[in-house]
């Protein structure tokens, strides 16, 4: 919906934006899933986790599936990223998924 309000009220504003968009996107090296979480840890730290919403399990089989890599990020308050926010990218070593619903998760933060 605000991409067609966009391209309706600045139609050649829109393309210009999306392209410098596009340019600055081709940058970026990489893209990695965020996980917010209430407990502060440090690089060289492990973390032990049990999860069991439908949609932590999935980004962990979607980690799994991919490079093992994901920005942690402490958030106590709203659980969403802010400019200026602190995340370690950290490095899924072990994981099980469970019978009733669940997942055990070890995390090792490297960066």
């Amino acid at each position: 919906m605000i991409k067609s309000l966009a391209m309706m009220i600045d139609p050649q504003g829109y393309s210009t934006r999306l392209l410098e968009y596009e340019e600055e996107k081709s940058t970026w090296r990489a893209v990695y899933p965020i996980f917010y979480y209430n407990a502060t840890i440090f690089p060289n730290n492990k973390l032990n986790l049990m999860l069991f919403e439908p949609r932590y399990k999935l980004m962990m089989q979607r980690i799994v599936n991919t490079n093992r890599a994901f920005a942690y990020v402490p958030n106590f308050n709203t659980y969403t990223a802010s400019i200026g926010d602190v995340a370690l990218i950290v490095q899924l070593k072990d994981v099980e998924f469970l019978a009733g619903d669940h997942c055990t998760a070890v995390i090792a933060c490297c960066c």
